[in-house]
C-alpha cells in the first residue's frame, strides 16, 4: 500500500484494518477524501455498495479538531458514511476519548497482533442520524423517547424502532381502554383487552365503535399511519442480502423513527381529551 502523509508508526495499523475492511466486501482507497471539499483525507476510504467507512489510523489515539471537523462535516451533509479512528490493541485509550468520539459520531476500532479487529465504540451513520423535534409535546414519555433516538443514532436501529413501536402501541392501548371506561365506545373492556394492535387501531377509527354521540378519535390519515408504523417492527426480522436493500431498509427505519414521536405526541393528545 502506497501512503504517503500517513506517519510510519501508523502504517502497519492501516494495513491491517485495510486486510479486515477487503474480508467484509469493501473496496479500499488510500489517504482519499470522500469529496474534494471535505476537510480531512483519511488514512483509508473504504466503500461497500453505498457506503462509506472512513478510517484514520493513529499510533496513539487521539481525537483532534480536525477529525472532529470532518465529522461534523459528514453530519452537515447527511453522508452515508461511517468515521472510524484506528489504533493498536495496546494503544492508550483515554475516558475523554471515548467521551469525545461519542459525542461526534466517531467509532473506535483497535487492532490485534494477529490481524483481529474490535470495535469498541461503533460509528454513527451520519445519514441516518435522528433529531427530536423539541416542539412535540411527549410529557413523562421524553425520556424513553430520547433513549430510543439515542440507540438509533448509534447504531442500534433494531432496537429504537422497537423501542419506539412498542411505545406508540402502549399509548393505542391506553386510549382505548381508557375510551371504554369513559364509556365512549360500545365495545367491553375485556374485549379491548383481547384485541391486536392492528385492530385497535381499526376500531378507534370506526364510527360503528362508538356510542351515538362521539366520533372516532382516529381520522382516516393517522389510523394509516399507525398501521404503517407498525409494519416497521418487521424490517430487522429478514436478513438484507445486497447492500442497497441495506441501506434502503435503514433509510426506512429512519423515516419511522422520525414518525413514531410525532404519532405518540397525536395520541397523548387524544388521551388528554378523553373525560
Amino acid at each position: 500500500m502506497d501512503f504517503q502523509d500517513t506517519p510510519l508508526e501508523a502504517r502497519s495499523i492501516a494495513r491491517q484494518v485495510a486486510r479486515g475492511l477487503r474480508k467484509s466486501g469493501f473496496g479500499i482507497a488510500i489517504e482519499k477524501a470522500i469529496a474534494n471539499d471535505a476537510p480531512l483525507r483519511t488514512t483509508l476510504l473504504a466503500k461497500k455498495g453505498t457506503l462509506h467507512r472512513l478510517v484514520e489510523a493513529q499510533a496513539q489515539m487521539r481525537v483532534d479538531s480536525v477529525l472532529i471537523g470532518l465529522a461534523r462535516w459528514l453530519g452537515s451533509r447527511g453522508q452515508y458514511a461511517e468515521l472510524f479512528v484506528a489504533s493498536d490493541s495496546d494503544a492508550q485509550l483515554t475516558g475523554r476519548t471515548v467521551r469525545q468520539c461519542r459525542d461526534e459520531g466517531i467509532g473506535i476500532l483497535t487492532v490485534h497482533d494477529d490481524g483481529r479487529l474490535d470495535v469498541v465504540l461503533p460509528a454513527r451513520n451520519f445519514a441516518l442520524v435522528v433529531n427530536l423535534d423539541p416542539n412535540l409535546r411527549l410529557g413523562n414519555k421524553r425520556t424513553a423517547v430520547d433513549r430510543a433516538i439515542g440507540d438509533f443514532n448509534s447504531g442500534e436501529r433494531k432496537s429504537g424502532v422497537r423501542d419506539i413501536c412498542e411505545m406508540v402501541e402502549k399509548e393505542t392501548d391506553a386510549i382505548a381502554l381508557k375510551a371504554v371506561d369513559k364509556g365512549w365506545l360500545v365495545k367491553h373492556r375485556d374485549q379491548v383487552e383481547r384485541m391486536s394492535w392492528s385492530r385497535q387501531i381499526e376500531m378507534l377509527a370506526s364510527q360503528s365503535s362508538y356510542v351515538v354521540d362521539k366520533e372516532p378519535m382516529l381520522d382516516p390519515v393517522l389510523a394509516r399511519d399507525l398501521q404503517a408504523l407498525r409494519d416497521a417492527r418487521n424490517l430487522f426480522d429478514h436478513k438484507v442480502r445486497t447492500a442497497a436493500k441495506e441501506k434502503k431498509r435503514d433509510l426506512q427505519a429512519k423515516e419511522k423513527m422520525l414518525q413514531g414521536p410525532r404519532l405518540l405526541s397525536e395520541l397523548l393528545g387524544i388521551k388528554r381529551r378523553i373525560r
